[in-house]
């Protein structure tokens, strides 16, 4: 199994704390690992052109999700297969958390193939962050 971790060139900056970020990352991540037995999982982050929106994604090539599974992913509780380990609340608590941070997310999945984990947040400007005092900035 591969890791690759891609980012774009310019490094920017979002508005969430460290705690919140390691969770929505969390749940993308570990679920990437536990469906994905060969091939890769990629982590990364791009900018979305013309918009001032960083998307930052989790893709793997593992089981895939069907499309009914799909619609569900992020439901509270859901689990692809009765046997899976926890209790299905990381998806769950990641779309909480994304969407309290004004940020969007989302998912694409086909079986046999891959899924891929997304979510949006506002890029915050590099002058903007160096204004804030210590404190502040952890939410960075």
């Amino acid at each position: 199994l591969q890791l690759r971790l891609m980012c774009d060139a310019e490094d920017v900056f979002v508005m969430m704390s460290p705690a919140y970020t390691r969770t929505a990352f969390n749940a993308f991540i570990s679920n990437a690992i536990k469906y994905t037995v060969t091939g890769y999982i990629e982590i990364g982050y791009t900018v979305l052109p013309g918009k001032d929106l960083v998307k930052f994604y989790c893709k793997d090539t593992g089981i895939g999700l069907s499309e009914d599974n799909l619609q569900h992913v992020f439901d509270s509780n859901f689990k692809v297969f009765d046997y899976d380990k926890g209790e299905g609340q990381g998806l769950s608590i990641a779309k909480t958390i994304i969407e309290k941070e004004d940020g969007e997310i989302g998912a694409e999945s086909q079986e046999g193939v891959g899924s891929t984990f997304w979510f949006t947040l506002k890029k915050v400007d590099a002058n903007i962050v160096e204004q804030l005092d210590e404190q502040a900035k952890m939410q960075v």
